[in-house]
């Protein structure tokens, strides 16, 4: 099997799995939202996201490197992942910990501190789990990683059902995600001893090993939570929790986007890593990657800009329609992430992570200025815009970053002809606005013509189409062996 068409069946399976983890999630925020009311989900979202800050402080960068490290052909996988799990729980209990200490000391209504201590067992869980999707994106078997994701999913749209049937308020939801969390890391779990022995390991020489290549990234990840992940932390110490309700909204349809980002370039990264020597393959792989999200995110971007309303309406109830107005500033943030997610993938690939922190100091300096300016005076507007500059910024820096480094060269031609696409699929939806269709309607009209402006542009072919898809004969040149298929499991060097 080629190395394209075992991306085109992980990223099916891993689609499908999306779709289904969004629907329970959505399902689980309409429930919520129309339960709670934007107080009482305010609440709830201020501990789940002073949690979600904290937890990923205890990431220390792990993730990317136990990804590249256990793809080098005859790597300990064992070793390396159970060491890591390892890390990952001692930085977990610790850090997370000392948030925990440190809520008492803010200025949190005693609801939202107990929220944060009820989730406290659900993020160490979540952060174990995060350090198991690195086999999983390895050896290009995702069905684990679904399974997991949808089963914490379904406990946790089933739990809120039945809270929200008894009439609870947010402290019992806090306590069912947490409860999700650890089911979907005992699945993981599960799967992940279907390919190694697993068990956490504390070998300090093998931590060192992993620390000294990560902590670059986990300085990075620092100054990237001060400006993707601070907002809703310094929103909820500066506005009430209602104002924390509206912007929650609007940031889980921001993540549920980049969710799918975020699975794609998970694949792509053991790849990169795999032929971080040999410049033409590396080239190659990231350019098709690139040009992937070139022809997906521009659509995306202009869907959520234009039905923001309709969606944060369908989605939480008439009560959140105020969620748009951050919603549409988020979409600009929702293109820019997934290009960065890719080109940090890259650099890590090509060991230059210690390069990309200046890039995060500076987008960190600039987004907290315009949160401590703005949130204040214009609330949620004031978190989404400054989440922005700090997106385009580092953003900016690791575009300039990779092409001083002569082994990298984008062509933006796909990018281009997208954008354009995009700029005629948003004259369809106004068209269709205008004629008062069904905004259901109204946004399939817009799709279509979306998808048809970039087949006209020869943004993407039907051949590109089918060979990522797996369909028909492939390309010569698509896989991963300079176009011959693979000869079977294990020669593809990736440790299976």
């Amino acid at each position: 099997m080629t190395i394209a068409r075992k991306i085109g069946r992980n990223m099916l399976w891993l689609t499908v799995g999306r779709v289904g983890t969004v629907i329970l999630a959505l399902g689980t925020v309409a429930l919520m939202t129309r339960h709670l009311g934007p107080e009482g989900y305010g609440i709830f979202r201020s501990a789940q996201a002073y949690m979600a800050f904290a937890q990923l402080l205890a990431n220390i960068g792990l993730a990317a490197i136990v990804a590249r490290e256990i793809a080098k052909p005859g790597a300990d996988q064992a070793r390396i992942l159970g060491n890591a799990v390892g890390l990952r729980l001692v930085s977990a209990l610790v850090i997370l910990g000392a948030a925990l200490a440190a809520s008492w000391l803010m200025p949190y209504e005693p609801t939202v501190r107990l929220g944060i201590l009820l989730a406290f067992a659900g993020f160490v869980a979540l952060s174990c789990f995060q350090t198991l999707i690195a086999l999983f994106q390895q050896r290009l078997e995702q069905a684990g990683q679904v399974w997991a994701e949808v089963g914490g999913a379904t406990a946790l749209f089933v739990a809120a059902g039945v809270l929200s049937w008894l009439g609870v308020g947010p402290l019992p939801f806090v306590a069912a995600m947490s409860f999700a969390f650890l089911l979907q890391l005992l699945l993981a779990w599960l799967a992940a001893g279907r390919y190694l022995p697993l068990r956490p390991r504390f070998e300090w020489e093998e931590w060192k090993r992993l620390l000294r290549p990560a902590l670059p990234l986990a300085f990075a990840n620092i100054f990237t939570l001060l400006y993707y992940r601070a907002d809703t932390v310094l929103l909820s110490l500066f506005q009430p929790a209602q104002a924390v309700g509206q912007y929650g909204v609007a940031t889980k349809v921001l993540d549920t986007a980049v969710g799918f980002t975020i699975m794609f370039t998970g694949l792509i990264l053991p790849l990169l890593s795999r032929h971080g020597a040999d410049a033409p393959k590396f080239r190659r792989f990231l350019q098709a990657s690139f040009d992937a999200l070139a022809v997906a995110v521009p659509g995306l971007a202009m869907a959520v800009l234009l039905f923001a309303e309709e969606v944060v309406v369908l989605i939480a109830g008439p009560a959140f329609q105020p969620s748009a107005a951050p919603l549409r500033i988020l979409s600009v943030t929702m293109a820019l992430v997934s290009f960065t997610l890719l080109l940090r993938h890259a650099a890590t690939a090509l060991d230059l992570q210690r390069r990309l922190l200046p890039g995060h100091v500076l987008a960190a300096c600039l987004a907290l200025l315009v949160y401590i300016l703005a949130i204040p005076r214009a609330a949620e507007i004031g978190a989404a815009v400054g989440t922005v500059v700090g997106e385009f910024t580092v953003l900016a820096w690791t575009v300039g970053m990779l092409l001083r480094h002569g082994d990298v060269r984008l062509a933006l031609g796909p990018l281009a002809k997208a954008l354009a696409a995009a700029v005629m699929a948003a004259l369809v939806a106004m068209a269709t606005k205008r004629a008062d269709l069904l905004w259901p309607l109204a946004l399939g009209i817009t799709g279509c013509a979306y998808l048809a402006g970039l087949f006209a542009l020869r943004a993407i072919t039907l051949d590109t189409l089918f060979t990522v898809l797996g369909i028909g004969k492939p390309r010569p040149g698509v896989s991963g062996g300079g176009g011959s298929p693979e000869a079977g499991p294990g020669s593809d060097g990736m440790g299976r």
